[in-house]
């Protein structure tokens, strides 16, 4: 039995140095698990904020196309129909007789492109506000992203991208119709204006 002895430490001595291996092994495998894991991590969140960048961009071409379509200041069309009012009031007192068939066919025109301004210059102040609103809005939204307020509330950024987006449509649409209308008469008040306000110097 007393041989057996120094090999049965021999053996544990062995066994006990496998089994720090083992444990070396083991520990290294899960520090490379946590390292693919916190570097998985790291992907699927610059893939998330950069999905949610390209979205912002898209709001900016959006907004970008409708900003395009303001060729006037924010109130010039009203302000156009108010003094285009004026000028109707006082040609009420011209002379009949003094005014051409042409003047007359001017000052009908003239009324109508009136009208036109009075009905739509206040929706196109409407439009120009909602335009500056949407800027504040998706300016907000893109610092947001960039400050990774959002990486771990994909669902909520997708509501807010969704509302902003609905909302650029609305204007889109209604600032097309409203602009179409306004620049399809453009040419011809810039014709005759100065011809019908001369016309007021006949009273």
């Amino acid at each position: 039995p007393a041989p057996e002895f120094p090999y049965f430490c021999i053996l544990m001595l062995h066994l006990t140095h496998k089994s720090f291996q083992i444990k070396a092994i083991i520990a290294g495998i899960v520090t490379f698990c946590f390292m693919i894991s916190a570097c998985t991590g790291n992907k699927k969140q610059d893939d998330v904020r950069s999905y949610m960048s390209s979205c912002t961009d898209t709001l900016w071409l959006e907004l970008n196309q409708v900003k395009k379509m303001f060729g006037y200041k924010t109130a010039e069309i009203s302000e156009r129909a108010r003094f285009m009012d004026s000028i109707l009031q006082r040609l009420k007192f011209a002379d009949p007789s003094r005014l051409s068939s042409q003047d007359m066919s001017k000052i009908t025109q003239y009324t109508s492109i009136q009208r036109i301004y009075k009905g739509f210059g206040p929706k196109y102040t409407e439009c120009v506000v909602n335009s500056e609103e949407l800027f504040f809005d998706v300016k907000a939204l893109e610092k947001a992203v960039k400050q990774g307020k959002y990486d771990s509330k994909l669902k909520d950024f997708k509501s807010e991208y969704g509302r902003l987006r609905n909302k650029l449509r609305e204007v889109n649409e209604e600032t097309t119709l409203i602009t179409d209308r306004i620049n399809t008469v453009e040419p011809t008040f810039q014709r005759i204006s100065p011809e019908v306000e001369k016309l007021t110097g006949r009273e």
